[in-house]
């Protein structure tokens, strides 16, 4: 029976300490997360430093609240082992957002390259103008 306490306590220091990374991630204080996820501070406190579980429904608005899944928080997949922060940030979108997400990253992607071939042009036209 200690044994399940033991990991249920280790496991709460665990969430805890991924939710303070990605609060501190995104530069949330704790009022504003609590805020976002519409519960006490004091509640927040005790979830980052591993004194208090939560419920699901409390997993849920955390995880939204900081544009993670719910995966993440318990399971703690890093970062660096193939899940990439814009990752666990689509993750957490709906079907619709996500389509909405992918024009915006294309609009964006394509901004980008006109600004490069705008650069290679200049370049280009500055070496000939050089050149003549």
């Amino acid at each position: 029976m200690s044994e399940i306490n033991i990991n249920k306590s280790l496991l709460n220091k665990e969430i805890g300490r991924r939710v303070r990374e990605m609060r501190e991630y995104y530069e949330f204080t704790r009022e504003k997360l609590a805020e976002y996820a519409d519960i006490s501070v004091q509640f927040l406190a005790s979830i980052e430093t591993g004194q208090k579980s939560m419920t699901t429904h409390t997993l849920y608005k955390i995880s939204k609240a900081l544009n993670v899944s719910t995966d993440y928080l318990i399971n703690g997949h890093s970062f660096t082992s193939g899940t990439s922060k814009f990752n666990l940030m689509l993750e957490t979108l709906s079907e619709d957002e996500k389509l909405l997400a992918e024009h915006l990253l294309q609009i964006y992607l394509r901004g980008l390259s006109l600004r490069e071939l705008s650069t290679v042009q200049k370049f280009h036209f500055e070496e000939t103008e050089n050149n003549t």
